[in-house]
């Protein structure tokens, strides 16, 4: 629901899709197992409002079919709750002159300085800096550190 609608608000409509079928390839997991109907039709009626904006005549199409009183367009659109899509890890991109030598995952509250000093400590990086001065530093945790050297 949260990339959905962030993607709404930046007006990409073509990546609402891909996250809606996404969802559907989850449905699939969920239904091979034991479903409990009341969270599939939940699920499923989200589903559909998220599908509206990007294909609006087969969102109310699966909505009729659903058998639902009133029109798709005057439901509320749904809502999350922030603390549970919170991400507490992103892959951090380590670079040496500005080529990616490795990722490793770190917390998304991570320092400049904290970023530095795990980069520094993987294999692949080491063996790229291999002893040379590290010139400067460009950190822009949790996502990107570049190493310069020379």
């Amino acid at each position: 629901m949260k990339r959905v609608t962030d993607d709404i608000d930046r007006f990409h409509f073509n990546t609402i899709v891909s996250s809606v079928m996404s969802l559907a390839n989850v449905f699939q997991e969920y239904l091979s197992g034991t479903p409990r109907r009341e969270t599939f039709d939940d699920a499923y009626r989200i589903m559909i409002l998220m599908l509206a904006p990007a294909a609006p005549h087969i969102a109310h199409e699966l909505w009729e079919l659903r058998g639902v009183e009133g029109m798709l367009a005057h439901e509320p659109w749904p809502e999350w709750e922030e603390s549970l899509v919170r991400e507490s890890t992103v892959t951090m991109v380590v670079q040496v002159n500005g080529r990616v030598r490795d990722r490793v995952d770190v917390s998304v509250d991570i320092t400049a300085e904290e970023a530095e000093q795990i980069a520094l400590g993987l294999d692949k990086v080491q063996g790229w800096i291999d002893g040379a001065a590290v010139r400067k530093v460009v950190a822009r945790p949790p996502n990107v550190i570049n190493f310069v050297v020379g």
